[in-house]
């Protein structure tokens, strides 16, 4: 089975690597894509569109999560996209889904969980 090709936007250079060594380490994923806010990931998006899912940050200087993931949406529907951030606020997580995006995790969650639910999201 191939691997699912995967975006990782987040602004913090230290988490953003942790996220791609656990993710590739898990052998069902390849990250093509490293961004560091939303307006870094739409110029990437336009070079390689060959990714399947994206792993966005939502608090970003720049283009935040949010509106980057409903741009995403618009030009690249079957693009799958979950949030993974710190903020816990329902009136956040209303707006990601109402931009389109899939998933909405919190931070903190086990490193299990968050592959689980990546595989789960990707219906694999």
């Amino acid at each position: 089975m191939e691997k699912i090709k995967i975006a990782i936007t987040e602004d913090h250079r230290l988490l953003r690597e942790s996220i791609k060594m656990l993710l590739e380490k898990n052998g069902d994923f390849d990250v093509l894509i490293e961004a560091l806010d939303g307006q870094d990931l739409l110029d990437k998006l336009e070079k390689s569109t060959s990714i399947d899912l994206i792993l966005i940050d939502i608090n970003m200087p720049g283009m935040d999560g949010i509106e980057a993931t409903g741009i995403v949406k618009q030009r690249w529907s079957s693009i799958k996209i979950v949030a993974l951030s710190l903020i816990d606020s329902q009136d956040v997580i209303d707006k990601f889904y109402g931009q389109g995006g899939d998933l909405y995790l919190i931070h903190g969650l086990p490193k299990e969980k968050l592959t689980s639910e990546l595989l789960r999201i990707m219906n694999r």
